[in-house]
Order: structure tokens, then sequence, then C-alpha cells
């Protein structure tokens, strides 16, 4: 009886683990909508951003978002050239911004790497 016990509590862990492996490979990249909002809804308060900037920061981010957008789904998955598009999207960001705003927000992209190689030493 306790062996049965324990192939069927192997079994569930074993499936469980392998529902979880599945849904990470599984993932997929959030739409360039859902992209655009998130750092829009964390730009404007983190940076202050004015009425005037909001709309060229937008398009910014939905042009550059698209670029990768367009990488992940292709059939070569060529990832070279994300960080180029990141730098552009940043220096027009930058453009755009006033003096004070260019500064938080390099300080706000700093935190993002952080985040984003913290993440990846987890997985």
């Amino acid at each position: 009886m306790k062996f049965r016990i324990l192939i069927t509590i192997s079994f569930l862990l074993l499936f469980a683990v392998t529902l979880s492996a599945q849904d990470d490979h599984n993932r997929k990249m959030p739409s360039v909508d859902d992209m655009v909002k998130r750092d829009m809804d964390s730009l404007k308060v983190n940076l202050n951003l004015t009425d005037d900037q909001i709309p060229f920061i937008q398009k910014i981010l939905t042009d550059s978002y698209t670029k990768m957008h367009k990488l992940f789904e292709s059939d070569t998955r060529d990832f070279s050239q994300i960080g180029k598009i990141m730098e552009d999207m940043d220096s027009n960001i930058i453009s755009i911004l006033t003096e004070d705003q260019s500064v938080q927000y390099r300080a706000y992209r700093e935190r993002q790497r952080a985040r984003f190689r913290q993440g990846n030493k987890d997985n």
C-alpha cells in the first residue's frame, strides 16, 4: 500500500514538473500593445511626462517593440539586432526628454537591465 502511494506521489510530482517546464517553454512574448501600455504607464509616472511628450514616446516604443516582435516571430530568430533596436529606442526617447527626465530614464533603464539579468540567473 505504501509503495502504491509513493508511486502515485512520484507520478504526480513528475507530471507537475513536466507541465511547469512546458509552460516556460511555450510562453509567448506579450503583444506590442501590452508592452507599450506597460512601459507608458510606468514612464508617465517615473518621468512625469508632459502631454506633448506622450505621443512621441508612445510611437517610439510601438515602432521598437514591433521590430522586436518580428524578430521573435521570424523563422531565423536572429536576435543580434535587439541590442541595436534597444539602443535606438533609448536614444530616440532621450532626445525627447528634458535633462532631468533623461537622468531618470537612464536610471529606470538600468533598473530594468538589472531585473532582466537577475531573472536570467534564476532560470
